[in-house]
């Protein structure tokens, strides 16, 4: 085998990314395989037909801590960051909306002219969303151990920093369903519908399910810091940083296979057309499933381990429609949602289930200036549809979601381009067309130590969003697994030197 590399990164999404830079910065001679054209991933921009660039799938814009952005030193290669959540637009379906503001007295105040109650409980609801925000952000964003639930002590560790009553109100909220937590504290209906949207966008389940409210937590404790130029930017920053630390890129080049030895330790990577690359170390930026589906032969993995690696769940249930206007449109600026309701809602995740195409759903809407568009992610989207996904069913889809939008766009559209779960997993190898590669239901976070940063093979990192540290984060994923490997390569060095003094 030949290119003598130290470190092998597949896939050049942000997770990727981080992580090439983080060891380029460790002077490791650093490659990085990327089977599309392009870097990026889901933050990568599109097109649409008319030729216009249409916005990236990825909306997580505040999920980029600033810790790790100092780290990777992004500034320098053109990326800034914003300290102030951005105004969010809550579409009500009885006519008006309610804007949610950093500042909490303002958005009480939007409340108010809907619902007296709601706006006086909102003050004590955002106090909540702080008390357990930095130290929900300072579990997420530590790797942990390898292995699944010994992650509990770890848990219980991070939870002394509170008095024993605020560890009991999280211990008490967590398991509870987004309907139930978000009754706590509202009444307006389209409110907590839109509130609940973070429960779904990673997990399979609608506003019924158990543990909603832990999701809706992770998101308020982990959206603190916007940047500029939305998630395309921080991919442009992010090769940038790549190719200025010595980073070497090679898109459209898909690795097929990781090469073992006989004892589990990484040798290389075989790529599509049969080359082969050697290195000691390979980090993986893709789905686990993918991991151990297709790139490590099974005669490496303990039976049971493979059993269970091929039970992971990823059953995507979003949908991405990007729409093309003539001028932006300010009642959506700089990003929105709609929800019907929590009753419809469930009805919706009901409808998908048996895989119909619900009436209404939750829609996430993000507005982009240049050129004028929407980024629209719709939640409750079945990945195959009765008949397939027919040209008219993707019309009929595309037409529900834009129905309770064309109220608030400035003019026609003039051109679209929607992905279904089933496009998202062929377009972006992302199985069952998840968009963080595996579904963060307690099961699969703490009882399985399948998607931790750390496979049972040597020399082998995951770092994808499916990992479970990071709870989402972006790029923290990959910035834990370089990390991992480097503090690897440094004990493996003292020990090495401690031998030969002996």
């Amino acid at each position: 085998m030949s290119s003598p590399w130290d470190t092998i990164v597949i896939g050049g999404g942000l997770s990727g990314l981080s992580a090439a830079v983080t060891l380029a910065r460790a002077d490791q001679r650093t490659l990085l395989l990327e089977q599309r054209a392009a870097t990026g991933g889901l933050a990568a921009p599109g097109r649409f037909d008319t030729g216009a660039v249409a916005p990236p799938v990825r909306q997580d814009n505040g999920m980029l801590p600033l810790g790790l952005l100092r780290h990777l030193r992004l500034a320098k290669h053109g990326l800034t960051a914003k300290h102030a959540v951005p105004a969010l637009h809550v579409l009500l379906q009885e006519g008006g909306c309610i804007t949610v503001r950093s500042n909490a007295s303002q958005t009480e105040a939007s409340i108010a002219r809907h619902h007296a109650a709601d706006a006086k409980n909102y003050r004590r609801y955002a106090g909540l969303a702080q008390k357990v925000a930095p130290a929900l952000a300072r579990l997420l964003q530590h790797p942990g151990p390898a292995n699944g639930i010994r992650a509990l002590p770890l848990i219980l560790k991070g939870l002394r920093w509170w008095k024993m009553p605020a560890m009991h109100e999280l211990l008490r909220l967590a398991p509870m369903s987004a309907q139930d937590f978000l009754d706590q504290w509202f009444v307006t209906d389209s409110l907590k519908a839109a509130l609940a949207i973070p429960a779904f966008q990673a997990a399979w389940g609608g506003p019924f399910y158990p543990f909603g409210a832990l999701h809706i937590l992770i998101q308020e404790a982990l959206s603190s810091h916007f940047v500029t130029g939305g998630m395309a930017a921080v991919a442009t920053s992010l090769e940038r940083a790549a190719v200025h630390h010595g980073v070497t890129i090679q898109t459209g080049n898909r690795a097929e296979r990781i090469l073992l030895a006989s004892d589990g330790t990484v040798r290389g990577v075989q790529l599509a057309d049969g080359a082969t690359i050697a290195a000691p170390s390979v980090i993986a930026a893709c789905s686990p499933r993918v991991v151990y589906q297709q790139l490590i032969e099974h005669r490496h993995l303990d039976q049971g381990f493979l059993w269970q690696a091929r039970h992971l769940k990823s059953r995507g249930t979003t949908a991405h429609l990007a729409l093309l206007l003539n001028s932006v449109p300010e009642a959506l600026a700089p990003r929105a949602r709609c929800a019907p309701g929590i009753e419809a809602l469930e009805q919706s995740f009901d409808k998908m289930k048996q895989g119909e195409i619900p009436e209404a759903f939750a829609l996430e809407i993000e507005v982009h200036a240049d050129p004028p568009a929407l980024s629209v992610l719709a939640h409750f989207v079945p990945h195959t549809v009765q008949g397939g996904w027919t040209s008219e069913a993707r019309r009929e889809l595309a037409h529900r979601i834009l129905a309770p939008l064309k109220p608030h766009l400035p003019g026609p559209v003039l051109s679209s381009r929607l992905l279904t779960p089933e496009d998202l997993e062929l377009d972006y190898q992302l199985p069952g067309g998840h968009l963080y590669h595996v579904e963060r239901s307690p099961d699969q976070m703490l009882a399985q130590p399948l998607h931790g940063w750390k496979p049972p093979a040597k020399g082998l990192y995951l770092a994808s969003s499916g990992t479970t540290h990071g709870g989402g984060s972006v790029c923290t994923s990959g910035l834990v697994a370089a990390r991992a490997l480097l503090r690897a390569k440094k004990q493996s060095r003292l020990e090495m030197r401690r031998t030969r003094r002996f």
